[in-house]
Formats: C-alpha cells, sequence, structure tokens
C-alpha cells in the first residue's frame, strides 16, 4: 500500500502539472488512484521527500529528479483533454487507448517533463525541498523522445513557428487521446485545398493523418514519399531519421486524402454546375408530325435549345435556298437557315411526304442531315445578352474559336440526335431516324457500321475531351459548352474544372479563365494536328482526334491540382495571360472594333456588368491564342 505522504505529494504534483494548462483541466486518473502509474521504485525514492522535505539514506539527488520527471510525465500525459472528468474513467484508462497513440504520447509527456520539471518544482514545492534537491540535471533523451523532438521540430517548421516549445506544449495540451489529432491539425494548417473541404472531411482527414502520424512513430513501415528520397534508410534504428519519415509520410497521405475528398466533391460540383433544366423537364406527348421542312427545322432548334438551355438563338426563322457559305453569311450578320441539296431529304420528315418505311440510303441521308441541321443550330444558340453583332466580331477577329466550335457543336449533334428524333417526331419515325451507340475508334465491330458523326474528325476530340474532364455524364459537359457564346467555351469548362476543387474559392474564377483560355488554344492547335497525321499516321483520324482531346482534358485536370497546390504558379499563368492579352491588343487595335476589344480581350475586365451569365459570373475576358500547332501534345496546355 503507497505511504498516504507519498499519494499525497503525488496529488499535489499533478494539480501543479495540470495548473500550466487551465483550471478546468482534469486528469483521466482519480485522484485516489495517482499512486498507480508511478512505480514502486520512484514512490520509494520518493518517500524521504514526502516525509520530511530531505532525502533518505541511499536515495540521490539524480534519483529523486528521475522520480520527479517521470511522474511529471505521467500525469501531462493523463490529463483529459479538456472539460471535467469523464462520470466513468474507464472508457479512458491508457489501456483503452490505441497502441500507437499511447506509444507516441507518452514520449511527447516525456519529452515535456524534461523542460517542465525543474519548473514545476521551482513553482509549486517548499522552499527547503528545493534546496535538497539541488541542480536538476537533465535525463538522458532515450531514442522514443528524440523522435518526438523531431516530430516536434518538423511540425515547427512546416508551421513557420519560432520556437518548437511552444509546439511542444500546445500538443501536451491537448491532452490524453487528441495529441496525434492535434499534430495532425498543424500540419494540415497550411496543406492546400484542406481548408475548401467541408467539416466533416477535414476531420476525416485530421483522423487519417493522426493514425499515420502515430504509426509512423511507434510501427515504422519505413515507407518514404517520391518527393523525398533523401529520407530512405533505416528508420528502425536511426531515431531522428524515423521522426522525418513520420511526418513527411503523414503530409503524403494528407495531400493523397484531401486530393480523393476533393476529386469526389468535384464530381458533384460538376454535376451541379453541368445541371440543366432538360434533365428536369415533365414527360410531355409526342409532337404531331411536322408538316413543313420550316416546321423540322424549327422543332429541332427548339428542342436543342431546351437541351442545352440556351435562351436565345441567332437564327431568325427564315429557310433560303443553299447560297452563301457560312464563314461569308456570318461574317456579313447574315443568319439565313441555307437548305442544301442534301438538307432536302428533311422533306421526307413532313406529313405530306411521309411514306412509312425508309430505305437504308435515306436513313443514312436523313440521319446526317438532322445532325448538320443540329451544328447550325447549335452555333447560333447563345445565352442572353450576347448578340448576333458579338458574333460576327468574334467569328472575323478570332478566328481561333472555331475549331473549339466545330468540334463541341459536331459532338454535340452525335450525343443529342436520338433525344431529338425521339422528343420531335412519331414513334414510327423516330424508331428508324434513331443511331445506335457508337463503338470505340478503334475496336468497331465487322458487322455493324458506326453511327455517321457529324465530323469524323473534330467531333471525336470534343468527345475525349468531354471524357477525362466529367467521365460521369460527358454529354453534360459538351451541352455546357455548348449553350455558351462562341468566346466562352473554353471558360464554361474551366468554370467545370475548377468546380469543388482545392483551388481557393477567391482564385477560382481566375483559374477558370486561365485554363478556358489554355483549351482554347488547345483546340486551336488541332487543325494543324489533323494535317500533319494525314501524312504520318496510318491510324484513323477519328482515333487520333479523340486520343488528343483526352490529353487535354488530362493536362487541364493537372493544371487544376497544380494550382490547388501551389497558387503561385496560378498567378503566374495569369499574368502570362494578361501579357499576351495585351500584346494582341495593342496588334489588333484599328483593325477591331474598340468595344469588342474591352468587352472580350481587356484582362481584368468585369465581365458580369457587360454580360450575365446562367452560372457564376467570370471575371476575365477571353484572350489570344498563344501556342503553335504541331506539339507533340496540346500545345495550349504544354508547360
Amino acid at each position: 500500500m503507497a505511504d498516504p505522504r507519498v499519494v499525497t505529494l503525488l496529488q499535489g504534483l499533478n494539480r501543479i502539472v495540470i495548473a500550466e494548462f487551465g483550471a478546468d483541466r482534469s486528469s483521466v486518473v482519480p485522484d485516489d488512484q495517482l499512486d498507480r502509474p508511478v512505480t514502486l521504485t520512484n514512490q520509494r525514492y520518493l518517500e524521504s521527500l514526502a516525509n520530511n522535505g530531505g532525502l533518505q539514506p541511499g536515495a540521490s539527488q539524480a534519483q529523486v529528479w528521475a522520480a520527479l520527471t517521470e511522474a511529471v510525465a505521467v500525469y501531462a500525459d493523463r490529463m483529459a483533454a479538456g472539460g471535467p472528468r469523464p462520470e466513468t474513467p474507464g472508457e479512458n484508462e491508457p489501456s483503452k487507448r490505441p497502441e500507437d497513440r499511447q506509444t507516441f504520447e507518452v514520449a511527447l509527456s516525456r519529452l515535456h517533463a524534461r523542460s517542465a520539471t525543474p519548473r514545476l518544482v521551482q513553482r509549486g514545492f517548499p522552499p527547503d525541498w528545493v534546496t535538497a534537491l539541488g541542480e536538476f540535471p537533465p535525463p538522458v533523451l532515450y531514442p522514443d523522445q528524440l523522435t518526438a523532438s523531431t516530430i516536434v521540430a518538423e511540425i515547427t517548421e512546416q508551421t513557420e513557428r519560432d520556437d518548437e516549445a511552444e509546439v511542444l506544449t500546445e500538443l501536451i495540451a491537448a491532452g490524453y487521446g487528441a495529441r496525434g489529432a492535434t499534430a495532425a491539425h498543424m500540419l494540415l494548417a497550411s496543406a492546400p485545398g484542406y481548408s475548401t473541404l467541408p467539416e466533416d472531411l477535414q476531420e476525416e482527414v485530421v483522423q487519417d493523418v493522426a493514425r499515420e502520424l502515430e504509426g509512423g512513430f511507434a510501427s515504422p513501415t519505413g515507407y518514404v514519399p517520391e518527393t523525398h528520397p533523401e529520407l530512405a534508410g533505416d528508420v528502425t534504428n536511426d531515431p531522428v531519421l524515423r521522426g522525418k519519415v513520420a511526418v513527411a509520410w503523414a503530409n503524403h497521405i494528407a495531400a493523397e486524402r484531401i486530393e480523393e475528398h476533393h476529386d469526389d466533391l468535384r464530381q458533384e460540383e460538376k454535376a451541379a454546375v453541368l445541371r440543366m433544366t432538360a434533365n428536369q423537364r415533365p414527360a410531355r406527348s409526342r409532337p404531331a408530325q411536322p408538316e413543313s421542312v420550316h416546321d423540322v427545322i424549327r422543332g429541332i432548334d427548339a428542342e436543342l435549345r431546351e437541351l442545352i438551355g440556351a435562351e436565345q438563338t441567332m437564327w431568325r426563322g427564315e429557310i433560303g435556298d443553299y447560297g452563301l457559305k457560312r464563314d461569308q453569311r456570318i461574317s456579313s450578320g447574315h443568319t439565313m437557315f441555307r437548305v442544301r441539296p442534301d438538307d432536302a431529304l428533311l422533306s421526307r420528315l413532313t406529313s405530306s411526304d411521309a411514306g412509312g418505311r425508309l430505305d437504308p440510303e435515306e436513313v443514312a441521308g436523313l440521319q446526317q442531315a438532322i445532325k448538320q441541321t443540329v451544328v447550325i443550330c447549335a452555333k447560333w444558340a447563345h445565352p442572353n445578352a450576347y448578340n448576333l453583332q458579338q458574333h460576327v466580331w468574334a467569328t472575323a477577329f478570332d478566328p481561333r474559336f472555331r475549331a473549339m466550335e466545330r468540334a463541341v457543336v459536331s459532338a454535340l449533334a452525335d450525343n443529342e440526335h436520338n433525344t431529338i428524333v425521339d422528343r420531335r417526331f412519331p414513334p414510327a419515325l423516330a424508331d428508324q431516324l434513331r443511331t445506335p451507340e457508337p463503338p470505340g475508334v478503334f475496336d468497331q465491330p465487322l458487322r455493324t457500321p458506326a453511327p455517321p458523326s457529324a465530323d469524323e474528325e473534330y467531333a471525336p476530340a470534343a468527345q475525349g475531351f468531354a471524357e477525362a474532364v466529367y467521365g460521369d455524364e460527358p454529354e453534360a459537359l459538351i451541352r455546357r459548352m455548348a449553350r455558351e457564346g462562341l468566346p466562352d467555351m473554353g471558360m464554361a469548362a474551366g468554370e467545370v474544372l475548377v468546380a469543388g476543387s482545392a483551388i481557393s474559392p477567391e482564385d477560382r474564377q481566375a483559374a477558370a479563365w486561365v485554363l478556358g483560355e489554355k483549351i482554347n488554344d488547345g483546340f486551336d492547335a488541332l487543325p494543324a494536328r489533323l494535317e500533319e497525321w494525314k501524312s504520318t499516321s496510318v491510324l484513323p483520324a477519328a482515333a487520333l482526334s479523340r486520343e488528343y482531346g483526352e490529353e487535354l482534358g488530362r493536362m487541364a485536370e493537372r493544371l487544376v491540382h497544380d494550382y490547388a497546390r501551389d497558387p503561385d504558379l496560378l498567378q503566374q499563368d495569369v499574368a502570362a495571360a494578361e501579357a499576351k492579352t495585351a500584346a494582341a491588343i495593342e496588334a489588333q487595335r484599328g483593325s477591331m472594333p474598340e468595344i469588342y476589344l474591352h468587352d472580350r480581350l481587356l484582362p481584368g475586365m468585369d465581365r458580369a456588368q457587360l454580360r450575365p451569365r446562367p452560372t457564376a459570373p467570370s471575371t476575365a475576358p477571353a484572350v489570344t491564342r498563344t501556342s503553335a500547332p504541331g506539339q507533340s501534345g496540346p500545345s495550349g496546355l504544354a508547360r
């Protein structure tokens, strides 16, 4: 049975230890059991001090100091995380603490006791006791304490603190069972993307990082992040290396978990950004069979704009004979729908010319005619406040947008063909006009021909890009891009890319703009690549175009992660894009209307005042081409 005076001494010591951290703090060990964590040997060393304030024969000053230091470590370790002691102490007994966590926290507490013990004795013991104890001999720094000290030093450096003792005190103050999580909080404070996670996901990351840190301390695996090859070595026998590796691996796991959570959130946010009213439309009866070609085109246009969410169209509803090329019509402000010879097949869809079954040649021709009609209607569809004059300027003075427009609207025509024919034509006719799901470009079946594409060269690039950016529903991204005005398609993709990302909310608009510019440049290089492939590759252009689009999307995704990890990189890219914009303005000043320069090219312009957008307004405009075609990958994103 413990000496009552020793118990009293230990109770007083416990109060002194805890008082440093606040009057409301307590121990997880009841007062009448505070002797139990202290070894009998150390209790014997403390007996003479407790009985008469002196030292009994056979107990040196060093031994008593060691006993006091161990007791301080024990009571610091068992300080409750906060508030009153739980009513059921058993739930907080050391045996209930995970082994790795216990090992880590005990080492921290012993490290704390090395500096705290002489201070606490000086503050709380009677003067004659202090005199009898003499000068404090610093205890041996054992390997576990050296590892704990290294971890504290690494946290201090990473958090840009000045005082390791301050960091150690905060960890001890966290209390029993909470020190690993507190260390994780410190490490995560500066982790890119952590602060933008919801609180529940932040807590998940904290717990994951805490487990890795505690495990790296107590049960090191030797795993070293690829970013720290200099840390490879024998962590079992090198306590300093063990601490460095534990922190490095915890940081590595933190980055992985944050990225995983943001990837999940981005899918949700992308879905929210891409959600269209078309997905929420109530079921309706099929319309009657159209009576004229004009009705066919008007019905396709209305259905398309509802699908993509475009509020307006530049088409004035006129139909004429096919004459001028489309570029000539657009540049002169004409938006009359010119019916080409192939489009005359559309008359077969009218009630006056409907004649039961269509022969295969008619079906193929009608499918292509419908897709080409969708292409033209999509080029003329636009959001509110974007007008024909702006489109004329963009087409005439910014030819770099044309490749993206061609790719996006052609992919849109392929994707939405079946939906449009199902909703605009009677079932017997729609069933004949539907196209099968397109097979992969490399593995087309031999017996079932691929459905005709609106554009075999450009559409696959947009399809591949959308698949890489939003694999869950790439068609939704194509719709989102198609509903924008010509200069804003890339920006629309940029907005989807940054949605829910680890990029700070205040930087997301700038990131979306820069990404949009790089995407514009990537598509602008596509025509030259297509010409190159025709002379250098035996693979079909559709396959190479799709691969090109996929790489463009993957590179854009990588940039999102790069911008989240390194905000300075984002600012560098913004500055570079603005510099190119300024040069483009000067180069085109005099040949381009000033209003277009300010509406489309002036860097930093708040375009929300000029053109309200269905989603969050952008703060930066579209700019000029940046890359030379013919590089090995999508040149717009080449770093």
